[in-house]
């Protein structure tokens, strides 16, 4: 996965949320696993910094969130 270098605007501040979801009959342990799987498919970009991924916490059990911070978010901080 890449993206083009264009698509972070020049005052974006390089992080992207992500929701993720599965299929409502999704058990609780089926969601993490795809969540990592997710998760590490992002990491492996040469543009991401970091990944954040959470499962649960009130929502339903089929769902997550992530939170990506760029490269490019990195080297331009002082």
């Amino acid at each position: 996965m890449s993206s083009p270098r264009a698509f972070f605007p020049q005052e974006d501040i390089g992080q992207i949320t992500v929701t993720t979801e599965a299929a409502e009959d999704t058990s609780f342990p089926e969601m993490v696993r795809l969540q990592e799987r997710a998760a590490a498919i992002i990491r492996a970009d040469a543009n991401v910094f970091a990944v954040s991924s959470f499962n649960g916490g009130g929502g339903p059990q089929n769902t997550g969130r992530m939170f990506i911070t760029s490269s490019r978010t990195m080297s331009v901080c002082p």
